[in-house]
């Protein structure tokens, strides 16, 4: 519990499916001031918006780094469907564009770099969360990490974590209720 106490500014972030950085931004000035995020974009027009974030506010470039990569399951290219505000690997009608981009499991990503802890973890792809879950389950039962992710109810996502051992919280922070 220590650990996560308000007055850290030290802590490892990985942000998947930045979108334009915000929350990223946000983190890389308050939590990981000292510390480092690591987000992850695949659409190339919003990867071009955070670089210029993190090129205009120069304090972050110790603590902000931001890849152009898509992350899942598997080390593989795939198809994006991009548009100016937002992509998706799965069909999206609002698609203004179709390029490929490489997808990397955080497992592989991690071990690359030779990082070993990440603090916390947020993942906000549309619908592909599970497929980012699986490809860093070794990060996950290695690290305490906290995880914010979108569920879209989806009860494979809450088994995960219950395989994982990891405790489950509601968007109000109470935990979990696993009855329904």
């Amino acid at each position: 519990v220590e650990k996560y106490k308000p007055n850290r500014t030290d802590l490892a972030v990985l942000d998947v499916g930045s979108n334009f950085g915000y929350l990223g931004a946000v983190w890389a000035d308050s939590i990981a001031k000292n510390g480092k995020v690591k987000a992850f974009e695949p659409n190339k027009n919003l990867f071009s918006s955070i670089t210029k974030t993190i090129g205009a506010n120069g304090h972050f470039k110790s603590s902000f780094e931001v890849y152009n990569l898509a992350v899942g399951a598997k080390n593989e290219m795939i198809p994006l469907n991009a548009s100016n505000f937002s992509s998706n690997a799965q069909l999206m009608k609002t698609a203004t564009e179709t390029y490929d981009v490489e997808m990397v499991t955080l497992d592989n990503f991690l071990n690359k770099k030779n990082i070993r802890e990440i603090d916390v973890i947020k993942i906000d792809v549309d619908g592909i969360e599970l497929d980012i879950l699986k490809g860093a389950e070794n990060l996950l039962k290695q690290n305490n990490s906290i995880v914010i992710v979108e569920t879209n109810d989806d009860r494979h996502i809450v088994d995960f974590f219950q395989e994982l051992d990891y405790k489950i919280y509601d968007m109000k922070l109470n935990v979990f209720d696993n009855s329904e």
